[in-house]
């Protein structure tokens, strides 16, 4: 699983099991739709969303969800890395190293 920061916003790309059509099932709906779109933005299914019945779109919701809150649970207790303090960490090592070098060859 990885974390990526971009533009102040967490994503994290997942895999999602989209269980089989049933036997007459209804098309997703355009509320279905327009909500996965909205969860998930960037979600690519083979064949698009149209294809999917009522019932596999509901197994989506279901998993994005999930997928979402643990996400948000990750960030609130500090187990998602944060991309900012890495950069900060790193910019105070070559400081450090920097200073270090000066100060030795000042002597």
């Amino acid at each position: 699983m990885k974390d990526t920061r971009k533009g102040g916003m967490v994503s994290r790309k997942v895999s999602i099991d989209i269980p089989d059509k049933e036997e007459n099932e209804d098309q997703i709906t355009n509320n279905q739709i327009r909500y996965i779109r909205n969860l998930a933005p960037d979600i690519k299914i083979n064949g698009g969303l149209e294809s999917l019945g009522k019932w596999q779109a509901s197994a989506i919701i279901d998993q994005i969800k999930e997928q979402k809150e643990g996400l948000e649970r990750d960030i609130a207790e500090g187990r998602v890395h944060k991309g900012r303090r890495s950069k900060a960490f790193v910019w105070i090592i070559v400081f450090a190293i920097i200073l270090y070098f000066i100060i030795k060859y000042l002597r």
